[in-house]
C-alpha cells in the first residue's frame, strides 16, 4: 500500500490505453475528413444520399465538422496526458536507478502525480462519452431526415411518371 499506484505494469497499462485512444480518436478524425470531402465533392454513391443544397446534407456537414473540432480539441489533452504518463515512467525508472535502496524517496510525489493523471483520464474519457452519446444521438436525427428526404424524392419521381 505504500508505493505508487502507477508503478510497474500499472503505469504501461495506462500508457496502452492511452495510446489506443489516441489511435482510435484520429481513425475516427481520419472517417470524418474523407466523408465531408465525399460529401462536398459529390462522389458517388454519397451524392445520392447528401446531395448539396438539402437540408440534411447542410445537417449532416455542420455536425461532422463540428465533431470533427471537438475530436482535435480532445485529442491534444490526450496526447499531453501520454507525455506526461511516459515522463512518470521514466521517473520512476530513474529514482529506482539513482536511489535503489531508498525508493521512497519520491513516493509521495508519484502518489500525487497518479491521482491526478487518473482524474484527467476519467475527465477525459466521461467528456469523449457525453461527445459519443449527443454525436449519436444528433446522427440519428440526421439520418431521420435524410430518410424522409428520400421518400419524398421517390413520391416526386412516382408522381413524374405518372404525369408523362
Amino acid at each position: 500500500m505504500n508505493d505508487p499506484l502507477l508503478n510497474g505494469p500499472p503505469a504501461f497499462a495506462l500508457l496502452a490505453i492511452m495510446l489506443a485512444l489516441s489511435a482510435y480518436l484520429r481513425s475516427i478524425s481520419d472517417a470524418r475528413s474523407t466523408l465531408i470531402d465525399n460529401i462536398e465533392y459529390e462522389v458517388e454513391p454519397f451524392v445520392r444520399w447528401f446531395p448539396l443544397g438539402a437540408a440534411h446534407t447542410k445537417k449532416k456537414l455542420k455536425y461532422l465538422r463540428s465533431s470533427k473540432r471537438i475530436l482535435t480539441w480532445v485529442s491534444h489533452p490526450i496526447i499531453g496526458v501520454t507525455a506526461v504518463i511516459t515522463w512518470r515512467i521514466l521517473m520512476v525508472t530513474y529514482a529506482r536507478w539513482k536511489y535503489p535502496v531508498d525508493s521512497e524517496h519520491f513516493s509521495t510525489t508519484f502518489r500525487v502525480m497518479d491521482f491526478f493523471l487518473l482524474l484527467v483520464v476519467f475527465i477525459l474519457i466521461c467528456a469523449l462519452w457525453v461527445v459519443h452519446t449527443r454525436g449519436r444521438r444528433y446522427d440519428k436525427s440526421i439520418r431521420k431526415k435524410m430518410r424522409r428526404w428520400k421518400k419524398a424524392q421517390a413520391d416526386l419521381g412516382q408522381r413524374t411518371d405518372r404525369t408523362e
